[in-house]
């Protein structure tokens, strides 16, 4: 099964984020493996969310881009493996003290996939 959701691009981020430290079963990782694919941000909505990188530091970058419905939105559908995942590690990230301010989108993301 699966759930179509519309996603930002701080968003889609965070979530690949989490599937990149992913530990779990191979049902888990086909899912995600599939969706991974789905999330990822082109080159070309980069361009139309006119991202800008700005070193930090010590090799480091920031990145900014304007989010708006028209450029930085995209409906993606996916496996309800998945997001069980992203809803299982949100949660315990939530319960044992371990979000930090770059976590933002994840309070928009664990209410989207609820």
């Amino acid at each position: 099964m699966s759930k179509t959701i519309k996603l930002t691009i701080g968003e889609r981020l965070a979530a690949l984020k989490i599937f990149d430290a992913f530990k779990g079963g191979m049902t888990e990782l086909s899912a995600i493996l599939d969706d991974v694919k789905k999330l990822i941000v082109t080159e070309e909505e980069w361009t139309k969310a006119k991202l800008v990188k700005t070193p930090a530091g010590e090799g480091k970058e920031n990145w900014k881009w304007e989010e708006n419905d028209e450029t930085t939105h995209k409906e993606v559908e996916l496996d309800t493996n998945s997001i069980a995942y992203l809803a299982r590690t949100i949660k315990s990230k939530s319960d044992n003290n371990e979000i930090v301010l770059t976590d933002v989108p994840l309070i928009s993301l664990s209410k989207k996939i609820a």
